[in-house]
């Protein structure tokens, strides 16, 4: 069968499946988390948009489309893109895609909005509040906002690793007097590694995709 052990061989079965079933919108997310597995970015989005366009009323093809768009830059599409997702379900990811869309184009009142509705889920974790204190800084008095989100981060990354929190001044390398950073692209959330179902090689039955190692979805890669 081929596996991991074996990349062009996986990619040909599930090009061999899209083929067979040509309506089916599997395939192509399987296509789609091979290509992002395999650092291939653009053919990623497009397997994405065959995706979309075969399921276009399942929410996770756009919200990991919207992702990639984020990725590549591509701020308006992703904006109308992820709207789209989170019309048939709001969702974590969704909002934590489209806040750094807002993000990326400045509009900084429309990230803090749409990190903030991420947070309602509940399943936050420290980099959610770093991008919301980010949102909050670049805005002309909400700086003591921004320090707030910047503590509750400080607070999270302690309780996760174990209730040992570094002093305020120093987590991460940075003050919540910093200087900002040149640079404030962030990039978008996005579903590593999927549960996927995947094709066997000759009897097309599916069987389930472990998830990688360390499977997350990153919050603004920084």
């Amino acid at each position: 069968m081929a596996g991991a052990g074996d990349p062009a061989g996986e990619e040909a079965i599930y090009r061999a499946e899209a083929a067979r079933r040509p309506q089916a919108w599997q395939p192509w997310w399987w296509l789609a988390s091979w290509n992002q597995r395999a650092g291939r970015v653009d053919e990623a989005i497009r397997c994405y948009r065959e995706m979309v366009r075969r399921a276009p009323s399942f929410h996770q093809g756009y919200t990991d489309l919207g992702g990639y768009l984020v990725l590549r830059g591509q701020y308006p599409q992703a904006i109308d893109t992820l709207k789209i997702s989170l019309r048939l379900l709001p969702t974590q990811p969704a909002f934590d895609n489209l806040g750094s869309a807002y993000f990326n184009l400045g509009r900084f009142p429309e990230a803090v909005d749409a990190y903030n509705q991420s947070l309602q889920f509940g399943k936050a974790d420290y980099r959610a509040w770093l991008n919301l204190g980010d949102a909050y800084y670049w805005q002309a008095g909400r700086k003591a906002q921004a320090r707030d989100a910047y503590a509750q981060a400080v607070a999270t990354r302690a309780r996760a690793c174990g209730g040992t929190q570094p002093p305020i001044r120093e987590y991460g390398g940075r003050s919540l007097d910093f200087q900002p950073r040149d640079s404030l692209r962030k990039t978008g959330t996005r579903r590593q590694c999927p549960r996927l179902p995947r094709p066997r090689a000759g009897c097309g039955q599916c069987q389930r995709r472990r998830p990688l190692p360390g499977c997350a979805h990153a919050l603004g890669a920084r």
